[in-house]
């Protein structure tokens, strides 16, 4: 059994956000702060982990907004003093259709969710947390933060930043822990809708070829990564492997083999 007792989960109403919270939701003394923009699918998630027996908590709310997510936070801790918070909410900019980011506005979209969503989650929480001595921060990377994903130059750069966060604050702030997770493809709504067109059921263009992991499989690597406590954690393990050793190839060999993994 888990001794987390007070989790905030961003992006917590679908994926693996949702996956987490139902594993956790099985701690009966739990309470589960699940944040999301989407009402109706907050609604359902709330309804599925309270199954298992936790205490859950839902708020309405979007990452990239600063002060609402200050608020959130606050609110929560006073609630039930938070141990766990997993920043882990990200999306694709509303009514894009293309895997790339092609103009200016894709790119600062991945960079205001993917970097401003982490910070607004996670900045508020480091003094409530410092002042108790204790508390774990997890944030979601990505596989694509060791070599990037073509056509993908904010997410890409913004995995990145979450990874350098992860191994820097606790130079900061070293009575806390934090974990930076890089999930390589899993199989997640939000994989299919950035990834599958959904006309043809076919990769759309720029669309990763990689085989992606079940939400399942996603799910149960996510909380090894949580409870293994590392700095950083990448999964699967055979692909992070890889992508390191990918990491240290010259410029051009490694944006061919890029390239190569897209559609």
């Amino acid at each position: 059994m888990s001794h987390y007792e007070s989790i905030l989960i961003t992006g917590g109403a679908s994926g693996l956000g949702l996956g987490v919270a139902k594993h956790y939701s099985k701690n009966k003394n739990a309470h589960i702060f699940l944040i999301d923009i989407n009402p109706s699918n907050l609604e359902n998630a709330k309804k599925v982990c309270e199954e298992f027996g936790a205490t859950i908590h839902t708020k309405i709310a979007n990452v990239m907004d600063e002060e609402a997510m200050e608020t959130v936070i606050y609110e929560c801790d006073g609630i039930r003093p938070l141990d766990l918070i997993i920043a882990n909410a990200a999306g694709q900019r509303p009514g894009s259709t293309s895997r790339t980011e092609e103009i200016p506005e894709d790119i600062m979209w991945a960079t205001k969710i993917c970097v401003n969503g982490v910070a607004n989650t996670v900045f508020p929480a480091l003094g409530l947390m410092k002042s108790r001595g204790k508390g774990h921060i997890v944030m979601t990377s990505s596989a694509a933060s060791f070599v990037g994903l073509w056509g993908l130059p904010g997410y890409a750069a913004a995995k990145m930043w979450v990874r350098r966060l992860a191994e820097m604050l606790p130079t900061s702030y070293p009575e806390l822990t934090f974990t930076a997770i890089a999930p390589g493809a899993v199989k997640t709504p939000l994989w299919i809708a950035s990834n599958i067109d959904p006309n043809t059921g076919e990769l759309k263009a720029g669309g990763q070829k990689l085989h992606p992991l079940s939400v399942e499989e996603g799910v149960e690597y996510y909380i090894k990564g949580i409870e293994s406590k590392e700095i950083f954690y990448a999964f699967p393990p055979q692909l992070s492997e890889q992508l390191a050793l990918a990491e240290k190839l010259p410029y051009e060999e490694k944006m061919n083999l890029i390239k190569s993994f897209a559609n």
